[in-house]
């Protein structure tokens, strides 16, 4: 199947559902040969090779280096869903990006999604076949 998109962007705030969302397009796009990242897995192992024991010690450079890894990613190579906070900004000007923006305006049930680790599958997306092909 050819896609309309050569890669995806999943953004939203903390507990809206873009890990889960990610993890419930992996048995769709791996089969296609799609690879998926999070911009946490990015500053985990940023963080680790500069030794770094807390993302609250970094400087603004650091913020750069995860936004150009990004950035780097969704430019130079196709079949990529990045999920990230601002993933969305970042491929602002890229035609061939597919931007998902979640929100959820219940903050009890974003609060129970973190503090519990409670995930609901209840997401409902609204993409149709054209959207993507």
């Amino acid at each position: 199947m050819h896609l309309k998109y050569d890669n995806i962007t999943i953004s939203g705030g903390v507990g809206v559902g873009t890990s889960t969302l990610m993890n419930n397009l992996k048995p769709y796009l791996k089969p296609m040969d799609w690879k998926f990242k999070s911009t946490g897995e990015i500053i985990r192992k940023y963080t680790k090779e500069q030794i770094m024991p807390s993302a609250t010690l970094v400087s603004d450079e650091y913020d750069r280096v995860i936004e150009k890894t990004a950035k780097n990613l969704l430019s130079n190579q196709k079949h990529w869903v990045i999920e990230a906070w601002l993933s969305g900004f970042i491929a602002r000007d890229m035609k061939k990006v597919l931007r998902i923006l979640l929100v959820c305006s219940d903050d009890a049930l974003r609060v129970d999604r973190v503090a519990n680790g409670n995930v609901y599958t209840e997401i409902t997306i609204f993409l149709t076949q054209s959207t993507l092909t």
